[in-house]
C-alpha cells in the first residue's frame, strides 16, 4: 500500500514536470554534462597517447640531438629546425652585427645597460661594494704590471693633489698639454746612469722649480702649464729628491718666495 502510494507521486510529479517543460531541461542538462564529460577524457587520452619527438637534427650545426635542446615552436613538430645553442650563437650574431652598423641601435643599448647598472649600483649595497672592489682590484694589477699605467696614475694623483678642486673631470693630460707617452720619453732622455723603468719608485719624477714656487688658484691658471711642463720635470733619484724638498735652484724656500710674491 505505502509502496503504489510512492509510486503515484512519482507519476504526479512526473506529469507536472512534462507539462512545465522542466523534465526537458533536467534532460538537457544531463546530456550537455555527459558530452563534456566525454570530451575531456578524449582529450587526456590523446594527450597520453602523444609520443614527444625524442631526437631532431639541427639544421645548422646537423648534429642529432634530444628534443629538450630545442626550443618549443609553431612548426609541424613543435620545435625549431635550431637546437637552443644555435639559436642562441645566431641571435647573438645578429644583435652583435647590428650593435656596429646600426648606431641608434647601439645607444638604446648602452644607455639601456648604463641605466641598469646604475639604478643598481644605488640601490644594491652589495653590488656596489662588488663592483668597487673589482674596480680597485684591476687598478692594482694593472699599476703593478703596467708601466704606462702606473706613470699616468702618479701624474693623476700628483695634478689632483695640486688642484684639489676645479678639475671637473678633466683628464691630467688635458690640463698639462702633452701625453703619458711624451712624458715617459722625456724623462727617459734625462735618465741618470743607473735609471731605468725597471728601477721606477727608487727615483721620482722632480719638478725643477718646486710646485710650492707656483700660485695657483684653478685649473686654467697659466701657471698650471707652467709647473707641470716637460722643461720643468725630470727624473731624480728618490734620497735626492726628498733631500731637495722645496728649494729653488737659488738655495731660497720656494714657501717663503711665494708668500713674498703674494
Amino acid at each position: 500500500m505505502l509502496k503504489s502510494t510512492k509510486n503515484k507521486k512519482r507519476l504526479s510529479l512526473t506529469k507536472r514536470w512534462s507539462e512545465s517543460g522542466y523534465l526537458s531541461q533536467i534532460v538537457l542538462a544531463h546530456a550537455l554534462r555527459q558530452v563534456s564529460v566525454s570530451l575531456i577524457l578524449h582529450v587526456r587520452q590523446k594527450q597520453t597517447n602523444h609520443q614527444p619527438m625524442k631526437e631532431m637534427r639541427c639544421t645548422i650545426c646537423g648534429f642529432v640531438k634530444s628534443s629538450s635542446d630545442y626550443y618549443r615552436a609553431e612548426s609541424a613538430s613543435g620545435y625549431m629546425s635550431a637546437c637552443r645553442e644555435c639559436h642562441k650563437s645566431r641571435v647573438l650574431s645578429r644583435q652583435a652585427e647590428r650593435y656596429t652598423s646600426d648606431p641608434a641601435f647601439r645607444a638604446i643599448k648602452v644607455d639601456r645597460v648604463v641605466a641598469r647598472q646604475s639604478a643598481r649600483y644605488k640601490n644594491d649595497a652589495a653590488y656596489r661594494q662588488m663592483k668597487i672592489k673589482r674596480v680597485v682590484a684591476r687598478g692594482q694589477i694593472r699599476y703593478s704590471t703596467e708601466l704606462r699605467y702606473r706613470v699616468a696614475q702618479c701624474m693623476s694623483v700628483a695634478i689632483r693633489e695640486a688642484m684639489r678642486t676645479g678639475r671637473k673631470g678633466r683628464s691630467w693630460e688635458r690640463i698639462v698639454g702633452y701625453s703619458v707617452d711624451e712624458l715617459m720619453t722625456h724623462l727617459e732622455s734625462h735618465f741618470l746612469p743607473g735609471m731605468s723603468w725597471s728601477n721606477y719608485g727608487t727615483w721620482h719624477i722632480d719638478h725643477v722649480v718646486p710646485q710650492a714656487a707656483f700660485l695657483i688658484n684653478a685649473v686654467t691658471d697659466p701657471s698650471v702649464r707652467d709647473c707641470w711642463s716637460l722643461s720643468n720635470l725630470r727624473p731624480l733619484w728618490a734620497l735626492e729628491n726628498i733631500k731637495k724638498s722645496d728649494f729653488l735652484p737659488d738655495g731660497q724656500r720656494a714657501r717663503y718666495a711665494k708668500k713674498k710674491r703674494a
